[in-house]
């Protein structure tokens, strides 16, 4: 099968079978890397093939739960993802025309989402801490043409609530939190098509070691690897790693611009396409004169070079942003390719779509070049009734007030230091004035303002952000939410996974009769998969400008 061509979602097992039993010597071929070069002409790109610049590169910066499938959940029965109603094998013809991106939205903690979920009886038997639960979920999500699996991370405690951060630990609420790269990793490597999507903050590495890092995950997966770049905006974070106190935003983002400076240059100007030769006869791995330094001396970096790993398949990893503040959007409009926001409603979404495209031309990029993600979470039933039954049991089991402590915790603001009905003057807060802005320009800009009114609390949660009816009606749904600008949806598990198996089983189904998800998996690096347009950033892209032209 020729590099390029779709490969259809897992749907049995005889088709499983066969494919383990598929000959594996094609994957073990003598000099790799020169063959990828061919493979991947960068004149296709927009780019020469051969480019030279000696002098080195500087830059500006110097229970109950029913399961799915059985009698009780009254469920139909769809045929396997990847196959037709008669079970032939369905293969598009066109790279994801109106389909949406789906990803898996999880975190190695006990309540991702929600407070309170672990306690769910049909979670309870599922580890968050046991590696086969991640491997299991991956495969469950493969097998429904999932693009690729989204796992969030974090690196403090999240903002106080009342004064502290009891109510966040007690609940084991994003409390305890693992690392995200290692079960990204593990995930990807269990599966052959679905891609892994890692968060990593721009506080916790150095850039020249983060950059080997994201370089080598990208070389053992394929290019099946994505990196959601987020600044950190938690005091505790930032203390964690030895700051004093939380920078402001404006400091964060000037980091995070330099930050990625450095790895731009690390990964595109570093190396030559042609640089790895690995001839056998000669003993010559590399050509060293197409390896150079990049000596980056900034305001908050120091490194000289070279990047220490060869060009992995993408180069620079799949780039995702999440936020809904100005400052997020101008970062996933300069940078990203997915940008992950929560819209309440799809007025709301469409009016940050319009922001956001406005600020994607602003910076020469076109706006088909960054998708915008919903995070959502999905309740299915054979009945909207049964959905709503399912939605409420789950939602019994949490605490209200936990809707306020993910707010809070986002914006860097106690909100729960007075009652969400007791009006304040908005200008004794300066830091709730800057993050609600958007919010208050919708209110009419009062002098006088609640918490509730800012937040939408109680009357808009986090249930506004679920999907819930029957697999037709939520369908119905998400193509109005696609004719409104978006672009795809990061999938929240409300079960700790039992969630993806009602997903795959049910709605991914309905969801490629109505071409709104892909049937099959295109070969290559998840930047191929999602755009089909190659391997590597489009020229357009900010760290094109950092390539080794000659």
């Amino acid at each position: 099968m020729a590099r390029g061509e779709p490969r259809a979602c897992r749907g049995d097992r005889r088709r499983r079978h066969a494919r383990r039993a598929r000959p594996r010597g094609r994957r073990h071929r003598p000099h790799r890397h020169r063959q990828r070069l061919r493979r991947h002409p960068r004149r296709s790109r927009g780019s020469p093939a051969r480019v030279r610049l000696p002098a080195p590169l500087r830059g500006a910066h110097g229970e109950g739960l029913v399961r799915p499938g059985s009698q009780e959940a009254g469920l139909r029965q769809h045929p396997p993802s990847g196959r037709g109603l008669g079970g032939e094998l369905l293969v598009s013809t066109a790279h994801r025309d109106g389909q949406l991106v789906f990803n898996a939205f999880t975190e190695l903690t006990p309540g991702h989402h929600f407070d309170g979920t672990w306690r769910l009886p049909a979670v309870r038997d599922r580890s968050y801490l046991k590696l086969k639960t991640w491997t299991d979920m991956a495969r469950t999500l493969e097998r429904g043409c999932f693009d690729a699996v989204f796992i969030a991370d974090g690196l403090g405690l999240g903002g106080t609530f009342g004064g502290s951060h009891d109510h966040a630990m007690s609940h084991g609420f994003l409390f305890p939190n693992n690392d995200a790269i290692i079960v990204a990793t593990a995930m990807a490597a269990a599966t052959e098509n679905l891609s892994a999507i890692f968060t990593s903050s721009l506080i916790q590495n150095h850039p020249f070691e983060f950059a080997r890092l994201a370089s080598t995950l990208d070389h053992l997966v394929d290019g099946r690897m994505g990196w959601n770049v987020v600044t950190s905006a938690l005091e505790n974070s930032f203390k964690n790693v030895g700051y004093d106190a939380l920078p402001s935003r404006e400091e964060r983002y000037a980091r995070a611009d330099e930050f990625l400076e450095v790895v731009y240059k690390l990964w595109e100007g570093s190396w030559a396409d042609d640089a790895v030769i690995a001839d056998v006869e000669t003993g010559v791995w590399s050509d060293p004169s197409r390896i150079r330094k990049i000596d980056h001396k900034g305001r908050s970096f120091s490194t000289e070079g070279p990047h220490q790993s060869q060009p992995s398949p993408q180069r620079t990893p799949f780039l995702a942003t999440p936020g809904g503040s100005t400052y997020a959007i101008d970062l996933a409009a300069q940078h990203g390719e997915l940008f992950l926001t929560a819209a309440p409603s799809i007025e709301v979404l469409k009016d940050t779509k319009r922001m956001l495209d406005a600020k994607l031309r602003s910076y020469g990029r076109d706006p088909k070049s960054v998708k915008l993600m919903q995070m959502s979470h999905f309740v299915i039933g054979s009945t909207r009734e049964e959905a709503m039954r399912k939605l409420e049991e789950t939602f019994s089991y949490i605490d209200p007030l936990s809707d306020l402590v993910v707010l809070g915790g986002i914006a860097s603001l106690d909100l729960g230091m007075r009652p969400y009905d007791e009006p304040f003057r908005i200008d004794d807060e300066p830091r709730m004035k800057a993050h609600f802005a958007r919010q208050l320009e919708a209110l009419g800009n009062p002098d006088v303002v609640t918490i509730g009114q800012l937040t939408g609390f109680p009357e808009h949660t986090l249930k506004d952000l679920v999907f819930a009816g029957t697999p037709e009606e939520i369908a119905d749904r998400l193509e109005e939410w696609r004719d409104a600008g978006l672009g795809g949806c990061n999938v929240g598990d409300y079960a700790f996974h039992g969630g993806y198996d009602d997903f795959v089983d049910h709605l991914c189904p309905v969801l490629q009769e109505r071409g709104l998800m892909q049937r099959e998996y295109t070969r290559g690096s998840l930047r191929n998969k999602v755009f089909g347009e190659g391997d590597r950033l489009p020229s357009s892209h900010p760290a094109a400008a950092y390539r080794w032209w000659a």
